[in-house]
């Protein structure tokens, strides 16, 4: 089993103007595949769409690399796609686009890399890659194990309360029984 996964993904988005680098190149080890399997986990639990970390790992490449990809020649982004594996890439290379605010975004089944482009405001993301098949790689579970540690049921049934207790104040409110301010207050 491998050490990491090493992925490259084409991209998406970065506007009408200078529109998305050709891929983007990123490595997960174990640690991180854990992290995303508990992070997956969280947005289903709490039925969230998905979860936004600060994380500039992937490296983005633009489609012009001049001669710093001749060995690849012509179709170098197809063949890297389609052998990533032996597409490496040096963190100083020339082809690679000035990014900035890199993020791992996870949701209930999947996760990808996003940024913008260095004084630009439209956003670039990587296509997003299966939280299973990343599993299957490290050989993990899909759900986190919880290590023998007893669930916290006390704060999950003060949780459960907070919830009772708002759902009334709605209802409160809805029917007139109390203004928006005593709402906003808590006081109901």
């Amino acid at each position: 089993m491998a050490m990491t996964k090493h992925y490259v993904v084409t991209c998406n988005g970065g506007g009408d103007g200078l529109g998305a680098p050709a891929i983007a190149v990123f490595d997960i080890d174990r640690a991180t595949a854990e992290q995303i399997i508990r992070l997956a986990a969280v947005v289903k639990a709490n039925d969230a769409c998905e979860i936004a970390l600060w994380d500039d790992r992937a490296l983005w490449l633009e489609s012009d690399f001049g001669s710093e990809r001749a060995n690849f020649g012509e179709g170098w982004a197809e063949t890297a796609l389609a052998n990533p594996n032996a597409f490496q890439i040096d963190p100083n290379d020339a082809g690679l686009m000035q990014s900035e605010t890199g993020r791992l975004i996870v949701t209930d089944y999947s996760f990808r890399f996003s940024c913008y482009r260095k004084h630009c405001v439209d956003e670039i993301e990587s296509d997003e890659q299966m939280i299973a098949e990343l599993a299957d790689h490290f050989g993990l579970p899909l759900t986190p194990q919880n290590d023998g540690v007893d669930e916290d049921d006390e704060a999950d049934a003060e949780l459960e309360a907070a919830d009772r207790r708002l759902d009334a104040g709605e209802i409160a409110y809805l029917n007139g029984e109390i203004s928006l301010k005593d709402f906003n207050n808590g006081n109901f």
